[in-house]
């Protein structure tokens, strides 16, 4: 019984902090959204800056970040790179910290990389 109290209460601590709610001075929006989704079958997509405006990204297909791309048929086998693109808004903020909460694409492995406004985020740290 007292263990699982604890590990409720650990994970009620973890979602809150999550949440950005637990801390004051910081923001967490959630991207958890429809994403446009490429894979880079060919390995061009850093060479061909998909990562740009000037890159159209309207053949691209459209994805749940909660989910996963094997859920698109032509990917099911895909080990590559893959590209996500998205656009948000953010609220007014000054001198506070802004957590951007990901979704399923935020299962960053050794060697990924994350650009943000055209310009690669050095801290891609997942809280969990």
């Amino acid at each position: 019984m007292k263990r699982t109290l604890i590990i409720a209460f650990l994970v009620f601590i973890v979602q809150t902090l999550r949440s950005g709610y637990f801390i004051s001075g910081e923001t967490c929006i959630s991207l958890n959204s429809i994403w446009q989704f490429k894979g880079d079958l060919k390995q061009i997509g850093e060479v061909e800056k998909w990562y740009t405006t000037n890159y159209s990204d309207k053949s691209w297909d459209k994805i749940d970040a909660s989910g996963s791309w094997e859920l698109l048929n032509e990917y099911v086998n895909h080990t590559g790179k893959a590209w996500y693109k998205t656009t948000f808004k953010t609220p007014e903020i000054k001198n506070k910290l802004l957590f951007l909460e990901f979704g399923t694409v935020s299962m960053i492995r050794s060697g990924d990389q994350n650009i943000l406004n055209f310009t690669l985020a050095k801290n891609t740290s997942v809280i969990l």
